[in-house]
């Protein structure tokens, strides 16, 4: 465009000048320099890039956009962003996979767990049923023992109370006591029943829960007779000394009951001293047995 660079330069007021990028290059002589002159701000590309051939370039000058080259640099960046969501879309797919294997595994595991706690669980049950079995078996068991201790222990029981009676002492009642009541058995009929105890002071059975369907026997009390052996007709000095005599005799006999296996302690109760016309001494003691050796009034 003739005179472009007068225009320019009158216009912005710059100075303007058309570019040569031959102004410091040596032009060998066949080329003519007239029409090199004319073109010469066509051919900078052509200058720069024979340039850059010849030797590594210090400086470099980019007259590119910077909207072009932000183009270019997000393009640039395009490859890596595909490759990373391959690469992620491939991981994603290799994590499903193996979790799938892994589940297949864990069904598998699962599955035979699955039977191995149903062969268990009808174990199980027959284990219950063997064990309610047993827990039947042992009750009856021990209604059995309950029955033979209290056939043997009664027995056993008079025996022990029978070697340590002293002489001259006559037992006239044995009372079973529960608390502070005595048991007294009913009547046994084939209307009413097997026999249960009931407590003295009515004709009505005691309620289950007084008697808790089998009461143990927690004491014994013992009356008796200490006999007095006169040698004629005494006198009032001669009766208390004989009563006293023969209230040794009681501490003896209570002496005694105290180191029985089966009793716990004994307690003198009531003492009535002799007379001119009695024949002996009548006492009462109450002795409570030990806890482990009762047995129940009912199997």
């Amino acid at each position: 465009m003739p005179y472009a660079d007068l225009f320019f330069k009158d216009k912005l007021l710059l100075p303007v000048e058309y570019l040569n990028p031959f102004l410091n290059l040596g032009i060998i002589p066949q080329i003519e320099k007239g029409k090199l002159a004319q073109n010469a701000q066509y051919l900078g590309p052509l200058v720069g890039m024979a340039l850059r051939q010849l030797k590594n370039c210090p400086i470099e000058v980019n007259l590119t956009p910077p909207s072009v080259r932000e183009q270019a640099k997000k393009s640039a960046r395009i490859p890596y962003l595909v490759g990373a969501v391959v690469t992620a879309l491939i991981t994603v797919a290799i994590l499903i996979v193996s979790l799938q294997l892994q589940l297949g595994k864990v069904n598998v595991v699962l599955e035979a767990r699955q039977k191995e706690y149903n062969r268990y669980a009808s174990l199980n049950a027959d284990i219950k049923k063997a064990t309610d079995s047993f827990k039947k078996s042992k009750a009856l068991l021990n209604s059995l023992a309950r029955l033979q201790l209290q056939r043997n222990f009664w027995p056993i029981l008079m025996q022990d109370l029978n070697d340590r009676i002293p002489d001259g002492i006559w037992i006239t009642s044995l009372t079973p006591m529960h608390g502070k009541d005595k048991l007294m058995p009913l009547p046994h009929s084939e209307e009413r029943g097997p026999r249960r105890p009931r407590f003295r002071g009515g004709e009505e059975e005691a309620p289950a829960e007084t008697l808790n369907l089998a009461p143990k026997i927690q004491e014994l009390q013992i009356c008796g007779v200490v006999e007095i052996r006169r040698k004629g007709p005494t006198s009032p000095d001669e009766v208390i000394e004989l009563g006293m005599e023969a209230l040794k005799e009681v501490e003896s006999f209570r002496d005694a009951l105290t180191k029985s296996p089966y009793i716990e302690s004994v307690d003198v109760l009531d003492r009535e001293l002799p007379t001119a016309q009695s024949i002996g001494l009548t006492f009462t003691i109450m002795a409570r047995l030990k806890p482990d050796k009762t047995p129940d009034t009912l199997p």
